[in-house]
């Protein structure tokens, strides 16, 4: 099912609550970053000890500064710590 096959009220709900979640995930980061050095996808490769490629395919939480993208190591880590948790769970 297509988000445009729901009645316009229904899609104005969605949009609210995926407008107050990306608000949300960005004010985690932002507090975050007040406390630790935004990272470009080869110091976040050289602090994990893997190739930027590794990076790219892993797709870890990042924000869009500009033209380039930034990784918190803090939520990189937390990322990949659910990841193995849910790999280990099935």
């Amino acid at each position: 099912m297509a988000l445009s096959d729901f009645p316009p009220e229904v899609r104005a709900e969605i949009q609210r609550i995926a407008d107050r979640e990306a608000r949300r995930i960005l004010d985690e980061h932002l507090e975050a970053a007040k406390h630790e050095p935004w990272l470009t996808k080869r110091e976040l490769a050289d602090r994990l000890g893997v190739s930027v490629r590794t990076i790219e395919r892993l797709k870890p939480p990042q924000v869009r500064v500009g033209n380039q993208n930034r990784y918190l190591l803090s939520k990189v880590q937390e990322f990949l710590r659910r990841r193995e948790a849910r790999e280990e769970a099935s």
